[in-house]
């Protein structure tokens, strides 16, 4: 005959007459869950991964667009690829590398130098130049505009001179020249980087002595 016996403890015990045995309880604890998938190993599982098949654990996003850098083909977006600023030797994180106003993109598009302020060395910038009023703002994140403690807009847009010429009416004086305040407009005192001959007289602004005045 056997009993039970009341109080035992966690694993029981059953008792006869004559002995206890003690009997074992088993508790089974579930395994678990496995980790989120992280395609790339970088840490950062592809739910939250900026980009899921390059290894980034930084997960550096420099123009905020929602591509990690890795996984962009243009960082700053500036209209020109990473690939094609390391060759032409732009910043791929700067979308004016030369802070004239035009992003890099429109400059490798206009044929200006994108890595030079003023690509004819006339003087003026070559946004200045192109007629612009203001530069190219700051994205979000990391990447950047343009500097304006070195940009100079144009007070005229209306008049704008060539940026791949450094005379661009032919007369004789360079751009920067006849706009000798190097603000876009044309002031009183100065010739017209525009027309040949500001003053009528015949004789180009190169060469004439007096350029604003035609009886002279």
């Amino acid at each position: 005959m056997a009993l039970a016996v009341a109080g035992g403890d966690a694993a029981g015990q059953i008792c006869t007459v004559l002995s206890c045995t003690t009997t074992a309880t088993t508790t089974t604890t579930a395994p678990p869950p496995p980790p989120p998938p992280d395609t790339d190993r970088d840490g950062v599982p592809d739910a939250r991964d900026n980009c899921t098949n390059a290894h980034n654990p930084d997960q550096a996003d420099s123009d905020l667009d929602g591509q990690g850098d890795p996984c962009d083909r243009d960082d700053d977006g500036d209209g020109l690829s990473d690939s094609a600023e390391e060759f032409l030797g732009s910043s791929r994180t700067d979308r004016d590398t030369d802070d004239d106003g035009l992003a890099d993109g429109i400059e490798e598009r206009l044929g200006t130098n994108l890595r030079r302020f003023d690509t004819d060395r006339d003087g003026l910038g070559d946004g200045l130049e192109a007629g612009l009023r203001r530069g190219v703002p700051d994205p979000p994140g990391a990447a950047t505009g343009t500097d304006r403690r070195r940009f100079a807009p144009d007070r005229d847009p209306l008049t704008r001179t060539n940026p791949l010429r450094r005379d661009t009416d032919a007369d004789g004086a360079t751009d920067g020249r006849e706009d000798r305040n190097r603000n876009g407009r044309r002031d009183r005192g100065e010739s017209d980087p525009r027309r040949r001959d500001t003053d009528g007289d015949a004789v180009p602004d190169g060469r004439d002595r007096f350029p604003l005045d035609a009886r002279r």
